[in-house]
């Protein structure tokens, strides 16, 4: 319930930017000795700073190198992709979207016969490189350093020629409105792309996206055929992914 409030406390700001601790007590209903706690707890995170009574989103947070996001959370974002993979079947035609999440679905499409891989993601096609079993569809644009992918108005041309049987998307955060956000305004107009041609989308997401919202929309969770996850969404997700029609997939860590 607390992590669950603390993840939307943070959304709330970075959608706002700024605001002032009275109104994030009036938005959660909750007293000021409670958030007093709470920002005690986000003490920690870089993307959000408290100084006289006000709360503000760093903006730097929206555009961390792809390098630095891809130690979090490491060991459930491979229990997603390794579950992901198995929707992959022979033959087919698949996106797979730049991520810290989508970029380990490459390793388990070893025993996959001829598939195909559409991506603008460096570090997806140097995974793929070495597996002759697929085969890789670059997609062209401008090299952006920082998110390891090719960018820009000639990658959404060159993916609106493409028949896709399943994309493999990632997300920043799965807002409280259930909008499915990106932190990169670059890649936003590709993952629209990737949906409007692709005849299944899967949404990779670990838990900690639940509750964030980031920078920029992309789809709705209607727009979502399967969401893959590590634990079970929060129960306020519930009815709406249950009335979208979205099927989950929870991968939980395995018991000792």
């Amino acid at each position: 319930m607390k992590q669950s409030r603390l993840q939307s406390i943070k959304a709330f700001v970075v959608a706002n930017r700024t605001v002032t601790l009275e109104q994030v007590c009036e938005e959660f209903a909750i007293s000021m000795s409670t958030l007093r706690r709470d920002l005690k707890a986000l003490a920690g995170d870089s993307d959000i700073r408290k100084s006289y009574g006000v709360l503000t989103a760093h903006p730097a947070s929206q555009q961390r190198p792809f390098e630095e996001r891809s130690v979090a959370n490491a060991a459930a974002k491979r229990r997603i992709a390794r579950q992901a993979a198995q929707l992959v079947a022979d033959n087919d035609i698949i996106f797979v979207d730049s991520g810290t999440t989508t970029m380990y679905l490459v390793d388990y499409l070893r025993d996959r016969s001829n598939v195909t891989i559409v991506t603008h993601n460096f570090e997806v096609i140097r995974r793929a490189f070495p597996l002759h079993n697929l085969t890789v569809i670059a997609i062209s644009g401008v090299l952006n350093r920082d998110l390891y992918s090719f960018v820009g108005a000639s990658a959404v041309s060159v993916l609106a020629g493409y028949n896709i049987n399943r994309a493999f998307l990632a997300t920043a955060g799965i807002a409280r409105d259930f909008s499915i956000t990106n932190a990169f305004v670059a890649e936003t107009d590709l993952k629209k792309m990737a949906i409007a041609r692709s005849q299944q989308c899967v949404l990779l997401a670990d838990s900690a996206k639940f509750g964030v919202l980031s920078l920029c929309t992309y789809c709705r969770i209607d727009e979502i055929d399967t969401l893959v996850t590590d634990r079970d969404p929060p129960a306020a997700f519930l009815p709406r992914l249950h009335e979208a029609g979205t099927e989950v997939i929870v991968c939980p860590p395995t018991a000792p």
